[in-house]
């Protein structure tokens, strides 16, 4: 699954590109899952969900603002692309949003605020910044670009790739310094999934799983080498 987060300094232009990419998805046959950060209030969040309901399977909420019954962390949008088998994941207004690439919105005559260019930009849309990233102003362009380099990582900031967090390791990737592949966490050599949703585990406990299990295992009669697969009920 391919990820992407929007993200300027004014949040209709940022929804307005959201819309438009997903519509670009969604042409294509792809099956797209749009997360919303914004924290405008109900009406309003509302009609927003209302222009994705033609083209996107699903819209999460992540905004700060609702009940918590109601909300998501920022990692759960991945789970339920994920159990919605997404082709790709678009979150909207993602400032917070370290584990995935951005695509930042800018507009003549707008200063794109200094913060923002600190994090992992695979592209800006519209107004060049600068700063040798990429400038997009083709939708098809921008949508190959993201099912090029769009990605998601876990959001453990385990650190178990040599980079503080998870958002040190997407701007290297952004910049084709790393790959996905670099994210330890995500090459565990033991896996689990909950009610069909894979979980994410640092390499330091899928390493002590894995240990634990096998002995366990290596204790039983007519185990032998190889793949084990274990259900279980919780």
């Amino acid at each position: 699954m391919r990820a992407i987060s929007i993200v300027g300094s004014r949040m209709d232009e940022n929804i307005k590109l959201c819309c438009k990419l997903a519509e670009t998805f969604y042409r294509r046959g792809l099956n797209v899952v749009v997360a919303r950060c914004s924290s405008d209030d109900m009406m309003e969040q509302n009609h927003s969900v209302g222009q994705y309901a033609h083209c996107c399977t699903c819209v999460v909420n992540l905004s700060s603002n609702m009940p918590a019954a109601a909300g998501y962390d920022q990692h759960k949008a991945v789970d339920v692309a994920q159990l919605l088998k997404a082709d790709v994941l678009i979150v909207e207004n993602g400032t917070d949003i370290d584990w995935a690439p951005w695509v930042i919105v800018s507009n003549p005559g707008q200063m794109v605020e200094k913060q923002l260019l600190s994090h992992q930009i695979l592209a800006v849309w519209g107004t060049d910044i600068g700063n040798g990233v990429q400038q997009v102003e083709d939708l098809d362009q921008l949508a190959d670009l993201v099912l090029e380099k769009g990605f998601s990582l876990p959001g453990l900031d385990c650190g178990a790739c040599g980079r503080e967090g998870c958002s040190g390791l997407a701007r290297d990737i952004v910049v084709n310094r790393a790959e996905t592949s670099d994210c330890e966490a995500m090459n565990a050599s033991i896996s689990a999934t909950n009610n069909g949703k894979k979980i994410s585990m640092n390499p330091f406990v899928a390493s002590l799983l894995q240990a634990t299990i096998s002995s366990i295992f290596g204790q039983l009669k007519g185990v032998t080498s190889g793949k084990i697969v274990l259900t279980m009920n919780t």
